[in-house]
């Protein structure tokens, strides 16, 4: 039952995916921010990474926003001053931009 949910979301995210195609410089901006991310907060033992703010990927709120009600982002903290975002299942949305980006 796993794997059909899993099939499920890997076509809905293919299907958001081809509809928002300017997502994806975004997706694949924010995965390497976190990935950095966590591992700088690691090495230099700030604790737990909260997340990425919009100027790291370079996207207007309005645009992350639509990402996180359609579910492939999540809002992590937010303040006053910030919000930190975090992508739901990197390893899926990596999975669904190199299938879209594989040519033929």
């Amino acid at each position: 039952m796993g794997e059909e949910s899993n099939q499920s979301k890997k076509a809905r995210l293919y299907q958001l995916l081809t509809q928002y195609e300017d997502w994806i410089p975004t997706l694949k901006e924010a995965i390497e921010v976190e990935k950095l991310g966590v591992e700088k907060y690691k090495r230099e033992g700030y604790g737990q990474y909260l997340g990425f703010e919009w100027f790291e990927v370079h996207t207007p709120g309005p645009r992350l926003y639509k990402m996180v009600t359609e579910r492939v982002l999540n809002i992590t903290f937010s303040s006053r001053s910030s919000t930190h975002y975090k992508v739901v299942d990197p390893g899926l949305v990596t999975e669904v931009i190199e299938a879209l980006e594989k040519p033929g």
